[in-house]
């Protein structure tokens, strides 16, 4: 337990350095000293980290972690930018940009651009059927029944965290990660919207 969490630590310790570079302050990166894409694509790929998957979600012991986006933007490209020779939970990552929610099934993150989707219905049925860990940008996307929301606060991204939702998927986020969020939601979803 405690080699766990000294693994944690130093990985949270990893992640506020990326930040730090990305001018971050206190965990949350400054918009004006890096693009907002690019500081996006840090974070989603330092989220994976920090979240665990059911070891039934994988088919393979080769297969590859699935960033996916749904939308167009330029996180993509930022995204596949970051992840080159990189791994998440001893896994090569590959980003794949999804047409549909529909096609999602093979991803274990997906990341949801402004305007990509209009209703968070099906995309909530598939993140809890096939344990998709889900993002977005649009505003009350937490309150919707998302998992993790991004957004713009001043010069800095800030992120929210639907705890409980995410469990419902079958998904266990850290601690750490928890601490640094700006708000955490711990009840699973439950369809209606303040």
């Amino acid at each position: 337990m405690a080699v766990v969490l000294l693994r944690a630590r130093a990985s949270l310790l990893v992640v506020l350095a990326l930040l730090a570079c990305a001018g971050a302050a206190l965990g949350a990166p400054r918009v004006r000293t890096a693009e907002e894409h690019v500081v996006k694509a840090a974070l989603i790929y330092q989220l994976g980290k920090f979240v665990t998957w059911p070891e039934s979600t994988f088919q393979e012991d080769a297969s590859p972690f699935v960033i996916g986006i749904l939308g167009e933007g330029p996180v993509l490209e930022a995204l596949q930018e970051i992840v080159q020779e990189k791994k998440i939970q001893g896994r090569r990552v590959r980003i794949v940009r999804f047409e549909k929610v529909t096609d999602i099934d093979a991803a274990q993150m997906l990341y949801v651009q402004k305007g990509a989707l209009k209703n968070l219905d099906v995309l909530r049925a598939y993140a809890r059927h096939y344990n998709i860990l889900t993002m977005g940008e649009t505003a009350r996307f937490v309150d919707n029944g998302g998992m993790v929301l991004m957004e713009v606060d001043g010069d800095n991204i800030v992120f929210d965290i639907h705890e409980g939702e995410a469990r419902r998927a079958g998904l266990r986020i850290s601690a750490s990660l928890l601490d640094i969020a700006r708000r955490v939601v711990r009840e699973e979803f439950s369809g209606d919207t303040p």
